[in-house]
């Protein structure tokens, strides 16, 4: 929302109730007058994320801003993550 608010178009994914994730998406884009798109993708494998990275780069020409918050517990520098984590 607050990257919404400030005119980023939006790419969603995640878990849970379709028709309550069609609604939030709904919301944002009439709130905020930008763009807003659900993907579904299994992002704990890694074909399932380039395949998402590829189709949300194509609906919005491009990506400027990725914000990864899955509940992950390896961290390490992004040079240094290793694929299958």
């Amino acid at each position: 929302r607050e990257l919404a608010s400030n005119g980023a178009n939006i790419v969603l994914n995640g878990f849970g109730d379709p028709e309550a994730i069609e609604k939030e998406r709904v919301n944002i884009e009439l709130e905020y007058d930008v763009k807003v798109y659900y993907l579904n993708a299994d992002l704990s494998q890694a074909a399932g994320t380039r395949a998402f990275i590829a189709e949300a780069a194509g609906k919005l020409g491009g990506l400027d801003i990725l914000v990864n918050n899955a509940g992950i517990q390896h961290t390490d520098l992004i040079e240094d993550f290793p694929i299958d984590k």
